[in-house]
């Protein structure tokens, strides 16, 4: 494991373990910021205008600093700062500029109760890409008559759509695309191997897609069967060539973004509909999955849609009405 890869760990591992702390002192600096400041951060072009150095040696930034400070104890007390050394006021200070000045909203489909995130693994590969970025995202979900006038109008109806300020976009990598121009750091396309790894991770969505939608166990069924298998073995030959250990390189990259809801549906939806489990034999494959779940544990529970959800989506892709309202009904059980 690299020293990158690593560090990056025990920092994730630390701010899910403080996230109260990290919340209290987050909101203590965005109060004492004067309401100048909270205003310009609506406009680009005005930042760099603002001299944060000279506001911290005023009273009023002496006493955010303190203020930080104290609710931020336990993160000066926790072990793992020895291993990642944060300047605490620092970090927090940035990411109150970032928590500020973004205003992202993703509109997504709903589950079948009108008002969850649903199964959409497109819109989870927005969400694990802004994640990785550490930007801030509100996800509003919409049922199928439930969506605002003017994503009919002038969408057409098509999720997920973002909405950054004045920018609204659909077409998941269009979405992508655009996070990575007006949120480059850390870079999602910078990683070495990316064109090989989405050369061999983008096929595998669609053949799973026309494998489960088929419901005859036909001649038919049986070519889309052993089309998904060989989209899975190139996938498996290109990780054993050249992840270390994503999907591309050393870091999360965009192909890992979509390649991973991809692989939770196969899993799940596989198994339901269609008997189906990724070979055993793909260990290259197997492996990037389990190593995915112990880098990216955190992010993928917070994004990734509950089994029951994704076996909605796919029962109604497949017209199965009675799997679909199982799901639904499983869903409603969980959540009462």
């Amino acid at each position: 494991m690299s020293m990158t890869i690593r560090a990056r760990s025990c920092l994730r591992a630390l701010l899910a373990s403080c996230s109260a702390s990290i919340c209290a002192a987050l909101a203590a600096l965005r109060s004492a910021l004067p309401s100048s400041f909270m205003a310009m951060m609506k406009s680009e072009s005005s930042i760099l205008s603002f001299d944060l150095r000279a506001w911290f040696s005023t009273e009023q930034g002496r006493a955010a600093h303190l203020s930080a400070l104290h609710h931020t104890t336990p993160l000066l007390q926790h072990s793992m700062l020895r291993v990642v050394r944060i300047p605490l006021i620092a970090a927090l200070l940035l990411a109150t500029l970032v928590t500020t000045t973004t205003c992202l909203k993703l509109h997504v489909k709903a589950g079948p109760d009108g008002k969850t995130v649903g199964d959409c693994p497109f819109a989870q590969a927005i969400r694990l890409a802004a994640g990785t970025k550490g930007l801030d995202m509100e996800i509003i979900p919409h049922a199928p008559d439930s969506k605002p006038e003017w994503i009919m109008e002038d969408h057409g109806g098509k999720m997920p759509l973002l909405e950054d300020r004045a920018n609204r976009l659909t077409d998941s990598r269009a979405i992508a695309a655009w996070l990575e121009l007006k949120y480059p750091d850390p870079s999602l396309e910078s990683a070495e191997h990316l064109a090989a790894a989405e050369e061999a991770a983008d096929p595998v969505f669609m053949a799973f897609a026309r494998y489960c939608k088929s419901v005859n166990e036909d001649e038919e069924d049986a070519a889309k069967r052993k089309a998904l298998i060989h989209a899975l073995s190139k996938l498996d030959a290109h990780l054993a060539e050249k992840a270390a250990p994503y999907s591309a390189g050393d870091e999360m990259s965009l192909c890992d973004c979509f390649l991973l809801p991809t692989l939770h549906h196969i899993k799940i939806a596989g198994a339901a509909f269609k008997n189906f489990e990724i070979p055993e034999q793909y260990t290259s494959l197997v492996e990037y999955m389990s190593t995915m779940q112990l880098y990216e544990g955190v992010l993928l529970s917070e994004t990734s849609p509950e089994p029951a959800m994704v076996r909605w989506g796919w029962a109604q892709a497949r017209g199965d009405d009675a799997a679909a309202q199982a799901a639904a009904d499983e869903l409603m059980l969980t959540r009462a």
